[in-house]
């Protein structure tokens, strides 16, 4: 049985890759940036927010509430965002000249199925565990 095994290390993450393109192991391969650390220190697991306006309502029971945005998920998301731009900048400049440029190429087909495709299908869980992102809303942007 032919067992094929790539590892692909851009930045700050790598990924091991087994027959199949599936993820095998995420390995930081160095930390993250004391601003970064402190932007996702919080990791919104807990709601501990306080209503700043409360009411009630006519034939129903209970006390109601509205709460004030968290300004530590919307940096959060924010960053993540930007993050995620630069990066899918990256990967259209790759794209551009090595895959559109040479349209047809062996070279462009093993750029396009050997690293882009699954450089993208894994890059979303290793910044998830190289974050430490726990919050299922941030983990879903």
């Amino acid at each position: 049985r032919l067992r094929i095994r790539a590892e692909i290390s851009i930045g700050f993450w790598s990924v091991a890759y087994a027959a199949g393109g599936c993820p095998r192991r995420v390995a930081n391969i160095m930390p993250p940036p004391d601003f970064v650390t402190s932007i996702f220190a919080d990791k919104l697991t807990v709601d501990d927010r306080d209503p700043s306006f409360t009411f009630s309502l006519p034939f129903f029971e209970g006390e109601y509430g509205l709460l004030t945005p968290s300004l530590s998920f919307w940096t959060q998301l924010i960053v993540l965002l930007v993050f995620q731009t630069v990066i899918c900048i990256g990967l259209a400049l790759i794209i551009l000249h090595l895959i559109v440029k040479k349209r047809g190429s062996v070279a462009s087909y093993l750029v396009g199925y050997g690293v882009i495709i699954p450089a993208v299908l894994s890059f979303p869980y290793a910044i998830i565990k190289y974050l430490d992102i726990q919050n299922v809303m941030v983990r879903f942007v």
